[in-house]
């Protein structure tokens, strides 16, 4: 969905967001870990960033892949 967090997303107590370049290495001084509820911020903070090409959040302890995001066209 575009301009929207998946639910899945928002109801992890805690989420690993990953940002990711054009050659998909992560940038790892845009990573953080967080509250599902508070994704907003990091993710902003890492699409906002030039070097980003997409972001994957994951959960934080397992480490499961939750979702994929990138800018909307």
């Amino acid at each position: 969905a575009e301009n929207e967090v998946a639910p899945i997303v928002r109801s992890n107590s805690l989420v690993s967001v990953r940002a990711y370049d054009g050659a998909d290495q992560c940038i790892y001084d845009l990573g953080q870990v967080c509250s599902g509820e508070d994704v907003d911020g990091p993710l902003g903070r890492a699409l906002g960033d030039p070097r980003c090409e997409f972001v994957n959040i994951h959960t934080a302890r397992p480490g499961c892949l939750l979702a994929r995001v990138e800018r909307a066209a």
